[in-house]
């Protein structure tokens, strides 16, 4: 009887901690993929609007629900305007959520962030 809340603990735990960590692992893959959509011109496809980078990050985020305004892109049409060299950076936030109970009174699920910048690749 001693063990068991110790034990549920411990267990909820590993389970939040792995859900968590997957969330975020998402963020950034999602974040990176949007910026380097953003800053390199490939096949005739060039995200050179906002919108257009929000919606690739979102799509790159399968496993979290991201609202257009949890993106955040610097002005992607700088990439064209000013060549190669610039760095152009987006950002993102998610506020997470647990997948098993919380048994820590005031323990809440972080909000996450990722960041990525890359330097435009337009000549």
């Amino acid at each position: 009887a001693i063990i068991a809340p110790v034990l549920f603990v411990l267990v909820f735990g590993i389970i939040n901690f792995g859900v968590i960590l997957g969330q975020q692992v998402a963020l950034n893959h999602a974040v990176r993929e949007g910026a380097r959509a953003a800053v390199v011109e490939s096949s005739g496809k060039s995200l050179t609007t906002q919108s257009a980078v929000q919606k690739e990050v979102r799509d790159n985020a399968q496993t979290i629900a991201l609202t257009p305004s949890a993106v955040s892109v610097a002005d992607p049409s700088n990439c064209p305007a000013l060549g190669y060299g610039t760095d152009l950076t987006v950002s993102a936030s998610y506020q997470s959520s647990f997948l098993a109970p919380s048994l820590i009174p005031g323990l809440s699920a972080p909000n996450l962030s990722a960041q990525a910048s890359f330097r435009c690749e337009w000549e």
